[in-house]
């Protein structure tokens, strides 16, 4: 349901049309139900915006406004100004918020900033957070706080400790920040990258590009003909592949940490058992003749480097494939 000023609830002792009127241009109150509303006020000086109950969306219009987002899950949102906003979803005195603006906010969990470029804070809890157009500057806070990407210029902060299973919504190329624990891909976003966190990482309907990063991390290519990046060789930071299809995807593997020139795998730099795996300390038992490093994609679809081939070092887990078995088509090096 959707309320504006001039035909939701004001409070006002003076009768007359011509005076109403004047006094509804100048200040007014809107007042929600208990269920989900979108409110909005648009008294020109002072506006008193109360959502109630219900998961509402509130936008305020006055040069002073007190706006309560109430019970339930309430968003407000400055996509109606015509500035950039500072926004502290946290304090609860009055705040200038840019423009010549003065709010008062109260029990609002979620935000959506302007076309300009924002500054947005978060709360202690659990936070979605919208900056809009324009390069904008989200800070979550504590709890796992949910950011809407869709500039290369914004920039998410998060702290150590501060939640879990923080994520991005990214619509362009992106590089999740330290202290962010997820990322998910939409619109034209093409790559994504990790950082050295463990991460879970989603693809979207394009042909997308993406690099776990540090950490185990976990990833989806989602549809289209992806490509997995693989440049670690140290047994702790490793990808795994969720949904990998054969003869479409690709994965790719770093040449400067393999040693490899860049171009199709060499078939004498991978082995391939159905039957055989290296054992978890990364003990290689398998056959192997080769003097120079090698790959093994053992019968459990994990990926090895074996950086001395049939020497005595031990192999590395390099990655995982799930249930998908790959052949040499599938391996690039870049």
């Amino acid at each position: 349901m959707t309320y504006l000023s001039s035909s939701s609830t004001k409070t006002s002792a003076l009768t007359g049309t011509s005076l109403s009127s004047l006094f509804d241009d100048l200040f007014g109150t809107v007042t929600g139900t208990e269920s989900a509303n979108t409110l909005e006020a648009k008294s020109f000086f002072f506006s008193k915006v109360d959502g109630l109950g219900g998961n509402d969306t509130i936008r305020g219009g006055g040069l002073l406004d007190v706006l309560i987002g109430g019970a339930g899950v309430d968003t407000v949102a400055y996509d109606n100004v015509h500035c950039a906003v500072t926004v502290d979803l946290a304090k609860t005195g009055w705040q200038f918020t840019g423009g010549g603006l003065l709010d008062k906010l109260s029990g609002f969990e979620n935000i959506i900033g302007s076309k300009y470029n924002d500054t947005l804070y978060g709360t202690s809890g659990d936070n979605r957070i919208n900056g809009g157009a324009g390069k904008d500057k989200m800070i979550g806070r504590d709890g796992n706080d949910y950011y809407s990407v869709d500039n290369v210029g914004d920039k998410v902060i998060e702290l150590a400790n501060e939640g879990t299973a923080d994520i991005v919504l990214a619509s362009v190329d992106y590089i999740l920040p330290e202290n962010v624990e997820r990322l998910a891909m939409f619109g034209t976003a093409i790559r994504g990258t990790g950082n050295a966190a463990d991460n879970l990482i989603r693809g979207n309907a394009l042909d997308n590009i993406i690099t776990g990063g540090g950490g185990f991390d976990q990833v989806y290519g989602d549809l289209g003909a992806d490509t997995f990046v693989f440049n670690y060789a140290n047994g702790t930071d490793i990808t795994k592949v969720h949904d990998f299809v054969s003869g479409v995807d690709t994965a790719a593997l770093k040449g400067s940490i393999f040693g490899l020139s860049a171009g199709a795998l060499d078939a004498d730099y991978i082995v391939f058992t159905s039957t055989g795996a290296v054992a978890p300390d990364g003990t290689n038992t398998l056959s192997t003749t080769s003097s120079h490093g090698q790959f093994i994609f053992d019968r459990y679809h994990s990926l090895w480097w074996d950086a001395d081939g049939s020497g005595s070092g031990k192999a590395v887990l390099v990655g995982n494939f799930g249930a998908t078995t790959l052949d040499i088509d599938d391996f690039v090096v870049i």
